[in-house]
Formats: C-alpha cells, sequence, structure tokens
C-alpha cells in the first residue's frame, strides 16, 4: 500500500513539474500562448481585490495588505502602477497616506496582479471608515470598513 502511495505521489509532483517546465505557471502565455492560470482565473473585467477579504464594515487590523488583480476597463496599469489605495475614517479623515497599488515587473499580460502594504499616519476619528482604491484613470472602488 505504501509503494502505490509513493507512486501516486511521484505523478503528482511530475505533472506540477512538467507545467512548471512549459510555462503554466509563469503568465497568462502558459503552454506556448494557448492557456495558462491567469486565464483560468476568469476574473472579471475591472478590479477585483483579494486581500482584505472582509465582510461587510468588518474590522481592519495595520498593517493592513491591500492585494488583487487589475484587469482593464478602466484598471489599466501604468508604470508598474495599477492606481492608488488608501484608508479614510467616515468624516474623510486619511487615516493613511496614499500608496501605489505596486505590479511586479514580470507582469505582462492581464489580468494584473497589484499589491500594497499600508501602514496608519492617523488615528481614526470613527470607529468606521473606507478603503479607497483610484484607476489611474480615475475610476474609484472602495471597501467599507471598521476600526
Amino acid at each position: 500500500m505504501n509503494g502505490e502511495r509513493g507512486n501516486i505521489l511521484i505523478v503528482v509532483v511530475g505533472l506540477a513539474l512538467v507545467l512548471f517546465v512549459v510555462g503554466f505557471f509563469r503568465s497568462d502565455a502558459g503552454f506556448w500562448g494557448t492557456v495558462g492560470y491567469k486565464k483560468l482565473m476568469r476574473l472579471p473585467c475591472g478590479v477585483t481585490v483579494n486581500h482584505p477579504e472582509l465582510a461587510r464594515g468588518e474590522e481592519v487590523s495595520f498593517p493592513l495588505i491591500v492585494d488583487g488583480y487589475a484587469n482593464g476597463c478602466g484598471w489599466e496599469v501604468q508604470n508598474l502602477r495599477a492606481g492608488t489605495v488608501q484608508v479614510f475614517d467616515t468624516t474623510g479623515h486619511p487615516v493613511t497616506r496614499e500608496y501605489d497599488l505596486v505590479v511586479p515587473a514580470d507582469s505582462k499580460e492581464a489580468p494584473y496582479y497589484f499589491s500594497a502594504n499600508l501602514v496608519p499616519n492617523a488615528a481614526p476619528r470613527t470607529d468606521t471608515g473606507t478603503i479607497l482604491l483610484r484607476a489611474n484613470g480615475g475610476l474609484l472602488h472602495d471597501i467599507p470598513v471598521a476600526f
């Protein structure tokens, strides 16, 4: 029985290695331009925020990592930036400074992964607020939060 498990493990590791070698995990153009992991994600047009994964009004803690994907429709990447992000309290008082949504230099095709690490520079004046993402073209995406 242990021999069968070992054989299955070798097959799985071998398959993963082959996928890595042919470029499946590298970009949207994996398998020599046919399909890659980015196409399999089937992200909608626009912006998709992965983190923070918050229910409406859920409490955040700092430092706060914001990451996700920019996938066209006004969320275009320029100079390795998908836009900016900033946290505000309900009165509009900034809790963090404005941070760039940085895209890794090796990203060649949409959807583009972005991330930012936000550190507060002021205490919020209210118990709730908003994470505000701004595209390079001016589009906005907000995420309600609690402090």
